[in-house]
């Protein structure tokens, strides 16, 4: 029955060479020294890829799931040695495995943005022994929601500023006759007055809408002014 899992898993162009092989540890064994030769060249690319990579613009998400992918592709070509004479007393493989951990979250720390986390850099830095992976990942995230939380929060901010500068807390004052509310462009002293002006200007008391300028309108329409 395994020689019948072996040979289904494995490529078709290999079934002649293992179809007559009796015990599923000949099996497993020939196809094992055929083909679990080093790939040097693989591992190189790897460890540059994984030493070059950044945070960047990346959700911590992704980022870390980047890492991540990178790390177990690596580790099934460099295996981690165990003890195998099973006397061993001093623990030396759970040490290895703590040594790469804590070379793994170096990684992290370096690869992440230092002036949006230099916080984070700084906590884990300061724990002695090293926290684990999966908690600096934790503790990464809750930074990333945070900071979309205050970002969120300054741009209502600027909005609600925007909002308010355009609904006349910050107006013009025309150069032309010192008044405030206006600009030049706008100014009738400057512009001319519409036809229907001194009408307006005597319905309302003689004032204008216009910083007060209805008198002087009306003075130059008795003398024909345009």
């Amino acid at each position: 029955m395994i020689c019948s899992w072996i040979i289904n898993i494995v490529d078709p162009k290999l079934h002649t060479s293992v179809a007559y092989v009796e015990t599923a540890l000949v099996m497993w064994e020939s196809l094992r020294k055929r083909y679990t030769t080093p790939n040097t060249p693989k591992i190189d690319q790897l460890k540059t890829n994984i030493a070059a990579a950044k945070h960047g613009g990346l959700e911590v998400v992704d980022f870390y799931s980047k890492l991540m992918s990178m790390w177990s592709e690596l580790s099934n070509y460099i295996k981690i040695p165990q003890c195998t004479c099973r006397k061993c007393e001093c623990e030396v493989g759970p040490k290895v495995v703590k040594m790469i951990e804590d070379e793994q979250t170096h990684q992290v720390l370096v690869s992440l943005d230092d002036v949006s986390y230099a916080n984070i850099q700084s906590q884990v830095l300061a724990l002695d022994p090293l926290p684990t992976l999966d908690k600096i990942f934790n503790m990464i995230l809750q930074e990333e929601h945070h900071k979309q939380l205050m970002l969120g929060r300054d741009l209502r901010t600027v909005a609600f500023a925007v909002r308010h500068k355009s609904g006349g807390a910050e107006r013009s004052t025309c150069k032309h006759c010192g008044r405030f509310g206006y600009d030049e462009a706008s100014c009738y002293e400057s512009i001319g007055y519409p036809s229907n002006w001194s009408t307006r200007g005597r319905g309302r008391g003689g004032q204008s809408g216009r910083g007060g300028c209805a008198g002087k309108a009306a003075g130059r329409r008795g003398r024909g002014a345009g």
